[in-house]
């Protein structure tokens, strides 16, 4: 007589920046016969601080798929706070970087503008960023803590300056940052509802443009993304 043994569905592991959403390291994948018991691994690694895991670390392989996903935070983190109605007035020329204490990018905003803030990261020398846009920081420096300057117009003058042009279902792709996310708005400049992977298959139903030129893409009629992030056609 033959004894056979069937393979369990493999368990999927992985090791996520819980800020950024980001894969920390590539996902680790565990394989066993059904009924053997399985324990996952919490890494540690040299710039980041364990948060929690969204499932526990022990199982037993059966039939049905399951994922554990282990969130971190970067040890200079010491605090993130969402404040996506909070507004910074630059009071002379701002540097953007694309993370906290990151590497500068080819942008510099003008003294005297607003800019809507998103998130507040606290590090562990004292010091204060704000996520402006996607991958888009700044440090807290020579600015102040202003009313929103949109507060007065009504939402319908708003409504005419954007006008979204419905799309027949276009086929389009996220093309950032591979392993890197974009978010997602409820409306152009809104509230991020959402985030999406490099190299993510979307379907456009809507573009709008307002009238500095930036092209925004409605996203399966739930969210807008910045169309810089878009690739379409073939």
């Amino acid at each position: 007589m033959t004894e056979s043994f069937q393979t369990g569905v493999p368990v999927w592991v992985y090791y996520i920046d819980i800020d950024t959403k980001a894969n920390i390291q590539l996902p680790q994948l565990l394989r066993g016969l059904i009924g053997q018991h399985y324990t996952a691994t919490q890494v540690k690694f040299d710039n980041f601080k364990f948060i929690k895991a969204d499932s526990d670390y022990t199982g037993t392989f059966n039939d049905q798929p399951h994922t554990i996903r282990m969130y971190y935070r970067r040890k200079d983190w010491a605090e993130v706070e969402e404040v996506s109605h909070m507004f910074l007035k630059l009071s002379s020329p701002t540097m953007v970087y694309d993370m906290v204490n990151g590497l500068p990018r080819n942008t510099t905003y003008p003294a005297g503008m607003i800019l809507r803030a998103f998130k507040r990261v606290a590090t562990s020398n004292g010091k204060f960023w704000y996520e402006v846009g996607p991958d888009q920081w700044v440090e807290y420096h020579q600015m102040s803590i202003s009313k929103n300057p949109y507060e007065n117009q009504m939402p319908k003058s708003e409504e005419k300056e954007l006008v979204v042009t419905p799309l027949d279902n276009m086929q389009g792709r996220i093309d950032y940052i591979p392993h890197k996310m974009i978010q997602v708005y409820d409306k152009p400049y809104g509230k991020i509802v959402n985030e999406l992977e490099h190299d993510t298959t979307v379907t456009l139903t809507g573009k709008a443009t307002n009238t500095d030129g930036v092209v925004w893409y409605q996203i399966n009629q739930r969210g807008f993304v910045n169309g810089s992030y878009v690739k379409t056609g073939a």
